[in-house]
């Protein structure tokens, strides 16, 4: 006998009444799924979803007065909920607004559903929906991630490991910005960094990361030297790996469990070209991509440490790593950076 459907209520904050009739129209095709509150404007949020207590909230990126990393802050200061960002707007710059509404505690940033008469419209809704469902799983624990990484304070000398993968996904952003924030710049080996996002803002979240942490972020070309002090982001729709030299690999092979660029591909690319002259940093995120590649890169000699669950925003990516087995260490953010310096002198 089937269990009854569990049923997952909505609130949409968006100024523009189109786009709210759109996701309203677009997730009515889900059984599972109720919006319970449309709302136009950002400053109005937090008293719309204390009041309605939802599964999820879909905010708007821009919006007049409030925008939504206002209105995300605001919500997750009061009424800790999940928040999915959607957003019509690919533009460049509007990327710090989207990576500051990652900051103040949204789980996803997705595209806008396109109009009905579109071919991939049912496959939108469909996808909407199913991240609906995923982030209206997450146990949310308001703004605080744990605490801030202190700064390692050092000069780090050339040891053993040569190279270092981070990989995320949801909550991936500013977790990687606090993570590279207290690493040493300019003496650290490559840092190669995979890390899920909408499609078209991997540019963006390389200058946003230079930004916000002082490094040199970049994505690199194909067969491009990697560079001790550099911090080579994914580009969009390609792996990335590494290969001796090293230099940097990048590939159109399939998408590995529905993501290219993948952790997976990338931590099996140190594993099989640098084995103990590796580490690999799998932090929080949605899913299971990576855990394959970190068993790889554990048999192969490497060092792997994860996220702990208290720290992370969704602990699908940390935790599938440590049930392979791969994981060397399991810390809080704040203490990852002091790991990667000292298993890089080692």
């Amino acid at each position: 006998m089937n269990e009854p459907m569990t049923e997952l209520t909505v609130v949409i904050i968006n100024d523009s009444a189109t786009m709210r009739v759109a996701l309203r129209k677009c997730l009515e095709q889900a059984p599972d799924i109720r919006v319970v509150a449309e709302i136009a404007s950002g400053a109005e949020a937090a008293m719309a979803v204390a009041e309605h207590r939802p599964s999820c909230v879909l905010m708007d990126v821009v919006m007049p007065g409030l925008d939504g990393f206002g209105a995300t802050r605001a919500i997750m200061a009061s009424t800790p909920t999940p928040i999915l960002m959607v957003t019509a707007v690919a533009d460049p710059r509007s990327a710090k607004i989207v990576f500051d509404a990652l900051s103040a505690g949204a789980l996803l940033v997705v595209a806008a559903p396109p109009s009905p008469d579109s071919a991939e419209y049912v496959s939108a809704c469909r996808s909407l929906a199913q991240y609906v469902r995923i982030v209206s799983r997450t146990k949310i624990r308001g703004v605080a991630r744990g605490a801030r990484p202190s700064p390692v304070s050092k000069t780090v000398a050339r040891g053993a490991v040569e190279i270092v993968g981070i990989v995320a996904s949801a909550g991936g952003p500013p977790a990687l910005a606090d993570l590279l924030s207290a690493l040493p710049r300019k003496t650290m080996p490559p840092i190669l960094v995979v890390q899920h996002i909408l499609s078209g803002f991997a540019p963006s979240l390389a200058r946003w990361l230079g930004d916000s942490t002082g490094h040199e972020v970049v994505i690199p070309p194909d067969g491009a030297p990697l560079e001790r002090g550099v911090v080579y982001v994914a580009p969009d729709g390609a792996h990335l790996g590494a290969v001796s030299g090293p230099r940097a690999s990048l590939s159109d092979d399939p998408a590995i469990g529905r993501f290219r660029p993948s952790a997976t591909h990338l931590l099996r690319s140190l594993a099989r070209n640098f084995g103990r002259r590796a580490l690999g940093v799998v932090l929080t995120g949605m899913g299971s991509d990576g855990a394959e590649g970190a068993a790889e890169l554990r048999t192969a000699g490497g060092r792997i440490v994860v996220q702990n669950e208290a720290t992370s925003s969704i602990f699908g990516m940390p935790q599938a790593v440590i049930r392979t087995g791969a994981a060397n260490s399991v810390l809080p953010l704040d203490r990852i950076p002091q790991w990667i310096v000292e298993a890089v002198e080692q």
